[in-house]
């Protein structure tokens, strides 16, 4: 490991092909994806050359930690609650703050992008037969948020 001295301190020098900045659902699924996309071209110790930044361990936008002010939009996945990614894009436009198009390829995403952060260990609140239990926000018709974490608002 490389070190410089800059004045009166000895810094490390890291070195890394990229850098993530934010350790919530977005950056982790960032760096998980960019890690899968590297092992799969055959890119040498692909862990190594990815850093994720974060405010500090333990807070609560770390994806492990959450809140009740944590919130992740999987969409209806109740089989009481019919639901789809059309559906979860009207909700998005209603509000006239997102694009027809954009608000699509969200609801599209989300799902798959939730059902990842479910694969790398986020614990996210279910019940006995493994729905998402979700709670409603704004003006949205159905239970598409869910929370992680200790206090979630959910439970």
């Amino acid at each position: 490991m490389k070190t410089k001295k800059i004045g009166k301190h000895t810094v490390t020098i890291h070195n890394y092909s990229t850098v993530i900045v934010g350790a919530g659902a977005a950056g982790m699924n960032c760096a998980v994806h960019l890690y899968e996309f590297m092992r799969e071209k055959n890119v040498a110790d692909p862990a190594n050359k990815i850093a994720v930044l974060t405010g500090g361990i333990g807070l609560g936008a770390s994806r492990m930690s959450g809140s009740d002010k944590q919130t992740y939009y999987k969409m209806g996945t109740s089989p009481d609650v019919a639901d789809s990614a059309a559906d979860f894009a009207k909700t998005l436009q209603a509000g006239g703050c997102c694009h027809g198009d954009l608000s699509l390829i969200e609801g599209i995403g989300s799902l798959r992008e939730f059902y990842h952060l479910v694969q790398v260990g986020v614990p996210f609140p279910h019940d006995k037969n493994g729905t998402y239990i979700g709670y409603k926000t704004d003006h949205d018709p159905y239970e598409r948020a869910t929370s992680a974490g200790p206090r979630p608002a959910n439970l």
